[in-house]
C-alpha cells in the first residue's frame, strides 16, 4: 500500500511544476479518501524532510502555500541507496567496507 506521501510525492513529481496546497489537499481528499489536514501536515514533513520545496506567494491578496517535487534532493537520496546497495552486496560477499569513504 502506498502512503499519502508518497502519493504526494508521484503527484508532484509528475507535475513537475508548483502546485497550490488547497489542490494538493483536493488530490488526497478525492484520491485518497483522507482530511486536508492530512495532505497539509504530510506536505510539511516532506518540506522539512528537503524532498519537496515550498514557497508562499500572494494571490488575490491572500497568501498562499505552493509546493513542489525537489528533483535534486531525489537524485541524491536514489545515489545515497545505490551506495547503501552496493556496500550491503559488498559485505555479503565477505567485503570489508570503510564506513568513512
Amino acid at each position: 500500500m502506498v502512503s499519502v506521501r508518497e502519493h504526494i510525492l508521484l503527484y508532484l513529481r509528475d507535475l513537475a511544476d508548483w502546485e497550490y496546497g488547497g489542490r494538493i489537499e483536493d488530490f488526497v481528499r478525492k484520491e485518497l479518501g483522507n482530511k486536508a489536514s492530512n495532505a497539509s501536515r504530510r506536505c510539511r514533513e516532506l518540506e522539512n524532510e528537503g524532498r519537496i520545496e515550498k514557497r508562499e506567494v500572494v494571490f488575490q491578496g491572500q497568501r498562499v502555500v505552493q509546493y513542489r517535487y525537489n528533483f535534486e534532493k531525489a537524485e541524491q537520496i536514489k545515489e545515497q541507496k545505490r551506495i547503501e546497495n552496493q556496500k550491503k552486496i559488498f559485505q555479503s560477499l565477505g567485503g570489508y567496507v570503510n564506513s568513512n569513504v
